[in-house]
C-alpha cells in the first residue's frame, strides 16, 4: 500500500468532488426546455409521479425492470421542481437526484478502493469515476441505474470488514433489498455479499437470515411490486427484460454485436483502456488477492448476465463500471508500488494516460448538454420570426412554443399525412434529412443541425407551398337537428365569434348549404365561451350532386379534447377534408353529450377553386388565416 499526507489526500478529494459535481450538475435541463425528455424518463418516472400526486395515491406504477421504489424517492424532487420550474424543472430536479447519487458513488468507490490498497488507490478510483463519461452521461438522465451502482458499492464497503456482526449482515441485506427495489438489476449487489460469505465459509449459517432481511426490506420499499407478483406472478420477468433474450429481436440481433461485446465496449468507455487494463491487472498484482474477489465477482457477474441480453444500453453498465473503478484504483496502487524507485514516474504516466482523456470526453459531453439543442434553436427562431399567431405541425414528440401565440399539433409521421392537410398549417417542422427531403415543394425557411451532428436529428422549418392558400366560402344554415332555438342557428355563421348558437343535451346537427357545387378543404368550428360548450366527436358528412349524404374523411388539426387546447383563445376543432368529391352541402353532427354551442363555422376551399359568391353574402370572419413571417 502507498501512503500520502492526510492534508494532500483531503485537498485531492476536494478537487475530485468539485470536478465530479461540475460535470454532473451542469446542463441538467438539456432537451426539456423546448423539446421532449427521454421516453423512459417521461413514461416510467415523471408521468407516474405526476399521477401519484394528481390521484393522491401511493401506487408508483410497477414496470418491467422497475419495482417502484425509485418513483417514491424521486417524487419529492420532481414535484418540487415542477412547482418551481414547470416541465423543465420537474425533469431537472429528477436528474439532480440521480446526479447526487452519482456524487455519492465517487466517494464510495474511493472508500472501497482505499480499503483494498491504500489512499492512492482511493484517490485514483474516485477520480476515475468522477470523470467517467458513462457515469456523467447517466447522471444527466432520470435513471435508477446510478442508485443500483450505489447499492453495489455500499455492499462492497460493508463486506470488506473482519469479524462477524449481525448488525452488519442486516445492513448488507437491507442495501441489497433497497437496490433491488430501486431496479431489479440492483440484485447484482447480492453477488459481492455471497462471495464474501463463501470466503468465510459461512454462507449457509448467515445467508438465510440475510435473505429474510433483504426480502422484508424489498417488501417494505416496493409493496406494489410484491402485490403484483402475488396477483399475477409476472414481474419476475423484470430481470429477463434486461438479462435475457427477447422474442422478436433475436433475428435482428444475429447480424450485430452481442450483449457481452456491447457491455464490454461501454465498460471501456467508462474506465478507458488504461483504467480497464488496471482493473484487470489488480487481482494479479496485489498480494491480498482474496480481498478483491467480491469486486471481481461483481464485474464478472454483471458482464456474464448481460452476455445473452437482447439489448444493452450504456446505463445498464453503470453498476458494473462502479466496481471496475474500484479495481482500477487497486491496480493503479499495485503498479505504482511495484515500480519501486520509478514509482513517481510510473504513477504520473498512468494518470496522464487515463484521467485526462476521460476528463476531456466528459467535458465535451457536458458542453453538449449546456448548448441549446436543435429544437431549442428552432423554437427560438420561430417565436422571433413570426409576426402573427400560427398553427404549427411537427413530428417532434414535443415542441414548446409560446402557447398564447402558437398552436402546435403533433403529427408523428409527416410524410404519411396528405399534403393537403400539411398545407393548412402556417409552419411545418420536420425532423431528419429524410423527412425534410420528402416534403418537396415546401420552401425551407431555416435548418438547425443537431448538436451531436446526427442527420436524423436535423430540425427543418418549412412553409406550406403557395398553392395551399385557401379562400373563405359563404355558407347558409339549411336546417338544424337540435330541438331548441333552431331560429338562432344563424348565429353560427354570422361572422361574429362573440355570438353563439346554443343547443341542448343529446345528439344534434347543423346542415350548411352552398351557393354552388364546391370541394370544401377546411372546416373550422369555434365553440362558445361557456364551460359546458365543448362539442366533442363531430362527424362531417357531405351532400353529393345526386343528393346523397356520405361521411367525409378528414384529418383534425387541433387536439380532440378541450383541456389540451390553448388557454385564452377560442376553442373548437379544425378539420381538413381529404379526397372530397364535389358537394352541394355539409352536415356537422354531434352524436351525444351535454349542452353545447357553436360560435362560428367557417368553410374554406382552395383559392383557385373557390367561386365568386354574389348570390349569398359572405360573412366577415373574426379571425382569418394568413402567413406573415419576417
Amino acid at each position: 500500500m502507498l501512503a500520502c499526507s492526510p492534508r494532500v489526500e483531503r485537498a485531492a478529494w476536494v478537487l475530485i468532488l468539485l470536478v465530479a459535481a461540475a460535470l454532473r450538475f451542469s446542463g441538467l435541463a438539456h432537451h426539456v426546455v423546448r423539446g421532449s425528455p427521454d421516453f423512459d424518463e417521461q413514461n416510467n418516472f415523471v408521468r407516474p409521479i405526476e399521477r401519484m400526486w394528481r390521484e393522491r395515491t401511493l401506487d408508483p406504477t410497477v414496470y418491467q425492470g422497475y419495482a417502484g421504489f425509485f418513483n417514491w424517492l424521486a417524487a419529492g424532487p420532481v414535484l418540487a421542481g415542477a412547482r418551481l420550474g414547470g416541465h423543465a424543472g420537474a425533469y431537472a430536479a429528477g436528474r439532480g437526484l440521480v446526479a447526487g447519487f452519482g456524487l455519492v458513488n465517487v466517494v464510495l468507490a474511493g472508500l472501497v478502493a482505499r480499503r483494498y490498497a491504500g489512499p492512492a488507490a482511493g484517490l485514483f478510483a474516485g477520480a476515475l469515476l468522477a470523470v467517467s463519461r458513462l457515469d456523467v452521461r447517466a447522471a444527466h438522465y432520470i435513471t435508477p441505474d446510478v442508485l443500483a451502482g450505489s447499492a453495489v458499492l455500499g455492499v462492497l464497503l460493508l463486506v470488506d470488514r473482519d469479524g462477524r456482526s449481525r448488525r452488519r449482515d442486516a445492513g448488507v441485506a437491507a442495501v441489497i433489498g433497497l437496490g433491488t427495489a430501486v431496479k431489479y438489476t440492483g440484485l447484482l449487489a447480492a453477488v459481492p455479499a455471497g462471495v464474501a460469505l463463501l470466503l468465510r465459509s459461512e454462507l449457509w449459517s448467515r445467508a438465510s437470515r440475510m435473505a429474510l432481511v433483504g426480502a422484508a426490506t424489498f417488501a417494505l420499499a416496493a409493496p406494489y411490486a410484491v402485490l403484483e407478483l402475488a396477483e399475477r406472478g409476472t414481474k419476475v420477468s423484470g430481470l429477463l427484460h434486461y438479462y435475457g433474450e427477447r422474442p422478436g429481436l433475436e433475428d435482428q440481433l444475429k447480424e450485430g454485436p452481442q450483449g457481452f461485446t456491447i457491455a464490454l465496449a461501454y465498460l471501456q468507455q467508462a474506465s478507458g483502456p488504461v483504467g480497464l487494463a488496471l482493473a484487470a491487472a489488480a487481482p494479479l498484482l496485489l498480494v491480498d488477492r482474496k480481498r478483491l474477489l467480491p469486486a471481481v465477482a461483481t464485474v464478472a457477474a454483471g458482464l456474464a448476465a448481460m452476455a445473452p441480453a437482447a439489448f444493452v444500453y450504456p446505463r445498464h453498465v453503470v453498476p458494473v463500471a462502479a466496481a471496475a473503478a474500484v479495481l482500477a484504483g487497486a491496480g493503479f496502487s499495485a503498479v505504482w508500488a511495484r515500480a519501486r524507485q520509478g514509482a513517481p514516474v510510473a504513477g504520473l504516466l498512468l494518470v496522464a494516460t487515463s484521467l485526462p482523456f476521460q476528463a476531456r470526453d466528459s467535458l465535451r459531453l457536458t458542453q453538449h448538454y449546456l448548448e441549446p439543442s436543435a429544437v431549442d434553436r428552432a423554437a427560438d427562431w420561430i417565436e422571433a420570426g413570426a409576426s402573427h399567431d400560427g398553427l404549427v405541425a411537427s413530428s417532434l414528440p414535443r415542441l414548446a412554443l409560446a402557447p398564447e401565440r402558437f398552436e402546435v399539433r403533433r403529427l408523428p409521421e409527416l410524410l404519411a399525412v396528405p399534403r393537403s392537410v400539411l398545407g393548412q398549417f402556417d409552419l411545418v417542422v420536420a425532423v431528419g434529412v429524410k423527412e425534410a427531403a420528402g416534403l418537396s415543394g415546401f420552401p425551407v425557411l431555416a435548418q438547425f443541425p443537431s448538436e451531436d451532428g446526427l442527420e436524423q436529428r436535423l430540425v427543418t422549418v418549412l412553409a406550406p407551398p403557395e398553392d395551399a392558400r385557401t379562400r373563405l366560402l359563404a355558407v347558409a344554415i339549411a336546417s338544424t337537428g337540435a330541438t331548441a332555438n333552431p331560429e338562432q342557428a344563424g348565429l353560427a355563421v354570422d361572422g361574429l365569434g362573440a355570438s353563439a348558437w346554443c343547443a341542448p343535451t343529446g345528439p344534434g346537427s347543423l346542415e350548411l348549404g352552398f351557393a354552388s357545387t364546391v370541394r370544401p378543404l377546411r372546416v373550422e368550428i369555434e365553440t362558445g365561451s361557456e364551460p359546458a360548450a365543448w362539442p366533442q366527436r363531430w362527424r362531417l358528412s357531405g351532400r353529393s350532386t345526386t343528393g346523397e349524404w356520405r361521411e367525409l374523411t378528414s384529418e383534425s388539426l387541433r387536439p380532440g379534447s378541450d383541456e389540451r387546447q390553448r388557454e385564452g383563445v377560442p376553442h373548437g376543432q379544425v378539420f381538413v377534408v381529404t379526397g372530397a368529391e364535389p358537394l352541394t352541402g355539409l352536415r356537422l353532427e354531434r352524436p351525444q353529450g351535454g349542452p353545447w354551442s357553436v360560435a362560428e363555422i367557417r368553410v374554406l376551399a382552395r383559392e383557385a377553386e373557390a367561386p365568386a359568391w354574389e348570390s349569398v353574402p359572405a360573412a366577415t370572419p373574426t379571425r382569418r388565416r394568413s402567413r406573415r413571417l419576417r
